[in-house]
C-alpha cells in the first residue's frame, strides 16, 4: 500500500513537507477466533535538519483473539528505526481491548509500553471505531 502525505496543513501545524512511503501487510486466521497479523513499513520523512530525506523502517506482530462475540483483545510488539544518523531504535509492547457495541462500531481501550529508551514510556489510549 504505498501512500504519500502532501502538505494541506496550516496555523503551524506539521512539517510543510511531502513525505511518504510504502506498506506491506499480511494476517492469517490461526483458528479458536485467534489471528496473526504483521506488517513492514517504510517512510521517506524530512529530516529533523530539513536538508532532505531519510528512511524509518516500521514492523510489527500482533496476535488478536475474540474474548466473547462482542470483545476482542490483542498483543503487539512494535518497532521502527530511522536511518537518520544517530537515531535510536525505539521498541514497544503493546496490548488492548475493543467492546463491539455495534455491527459497525467498536470502542477501543489500551495502553502502548515502551520497551526501548529511544520509546515513550507509556501511551494509554481510548477510541472509538466506525466502519462506514
Amino acid at each position: 500500500m504505498p501512500f504519500i502525505k502532501l502538505p494541506t496543513n496550516s496555523n503551524g501545524v506539521g512539517n510543510k513537507r511531502v513525505e511518504g512511503g510504502v506498506i506491506v501487510a499480511y494476517a492469517i486466521e490461526l483458528g479458536g477466533g485467534a489471528g496473526l497479523g504483521l506488517m513492514t513499513e517504510v517512510d521517506f520523512l524530512r529530516n529533523d535538519t530539513d536538508t532532505g530525506y531519510t528512511a524509518t523502517f516500521v514492523n510489527s506482530a500482533t496476535v488478536g483473539f475474540d474474548l466473547t462475540s462482542r470483545i476482542g483483545a490483542y498483543v503487539e510488539l512494535f518497532s521502527a528505526k530511522s536511518t537518520q544518523p544517530g537515531a535510536q531504535w525505539e521498541v514497544q509492547a503493546d496490548a488492548g481491548v475493543s467492546f463491539a457495541i455495534s455491527p459497525t462500531a467498536a470502542l477501543d481501550l489500551g495502553v502502548n509500553v515502551g520497551v526501548t529508551k529511544a520509546a515513550p514510556d507509556i501511551g494509554p489510549f481510548i477510541g472509538l471505531s466506525v466502519k462506514f
